[in-house]
């Protein structure tokens, strides 16, 4: 069974890069959470070897808490674009009860013959005050009555308010805002692609030099190479003739020791003439 290792996460690594590139400006007690549990997740993975990486790292865990809060910005405006048509129905709901309510208080219009009937005729004031009393019972009912079917009304509207979110049903009301949403969402990931491209150039390239040229120590041993046997013969054979010279002069040119040179060849050639015009100028037998 093969073990997951778990990244823990440690206090001092946030704490390091906060003293040496300050904190990320404009985050919440959360959202510097979420950044010291990405900055301990990228330096146990990316293992930084000096202080570029270090700060390609810091950069990259702040693009990275920028890139979750326009996220969390996108989801917001659509769950407030739907709490806003809702707010927008429950006051008309309430505007229209009001209306209603309005007239019941104000009564059905004055009747002119109903009137004057009322003053021929001979009803007691106990009378007029019954009726009174009945009319105002029948519209607290009729109020009672609007009452009830607002907040029937209003409550169905906070279940559907409370419940999930159709996007489609008010998507007018938030399509601008996160079109603009997502242009900034875009350029966070660019921005965080290229600080990947600028880790590993730098991994690969620069800061491997930099490395080699600190950490490494060459070590040569100094050979000559020998040229070609031809090359070799004549400096050889001119030393050789040099220390035959040289031997020749320091030793005395008499004694038994000292060879005898050929006669040159003119002289020779003379002895050669002159014995063989004795052998002609002698008689024969």
């Amino acid at each position: 069974m093969s073990k997951k290792e778990v990244i823990k996460f440690d206090p001092a690594i946030p704490a390091q890069f906060s003293k040496w590139f300050g904190a990320p400006p404009g985050f919440t007690n959360d959202d510097l959470q979420i950044h010291g549990e990405i900055v301990c997740a990228l330096v146990h993975e990316v293992h930084p070897q000096d202080s570029f990486e270090r700060m390609f790292i810091g950069d990259l865990a702040y693009l990275l808490c920028e890139r979750l809060a326009w996220r969390r910005c996108r989801a917001n405006r659509i769950r407030q674009a739907h709490h806003e048509k809702f707010e927008r129905l429950e006051r008309e709901v309430l505007l229209d009860a009001e209306r209603r309510k309005e007239e019941v208080r104000k009564g059905p219009p004055p009747d002119p013959l109903a009137e004057s009937l009322a003053r021929w005729s001979a009803k007691s004031q106990t009378e007029l005050a019954a009726e009174r009393e009945l009319r105002e019972i029948e519209t607290n009912k009729r109020l009672v009555a609007i009452d009830a079917d607002t907040g029937k009304k209003l409550a169905e509207l906070q279940k559907a308010k409370d419940g999930p979110i159709d996007e489609a049903a008010c998507f007018d009301q938030w399509i601008d805002d996160v079109e603009r949403i997502e242009k900034l969402s875009t350029e966070v990931d660019r921005k965080i692609i290229n600080t990947l491209k600028n880790l590993d150039q730098h991994r690969t390239g620069l800061g491997q030099r930099l490395r080699q040229a600190i950490d490494e120590v060459i070590d040569v041993e100094f050979a000559e190479e020998p040229g070609p046997a031809r090359e070799e013969a004549v400096p050889r054979a001119e030393s050789a003739f040099n220390a035959e010279v040289s031997k020749g002069s320091t030793q005395p040119t008499t004694g038994p020791n000292v060879a005898a040179l050929p006669a040159p060849v003119s002289s020779q050639t003379d002895a050669d003439t002159s014995a063989r015009s004795q052998v002609l100028a002698e008689p024969a037998p």
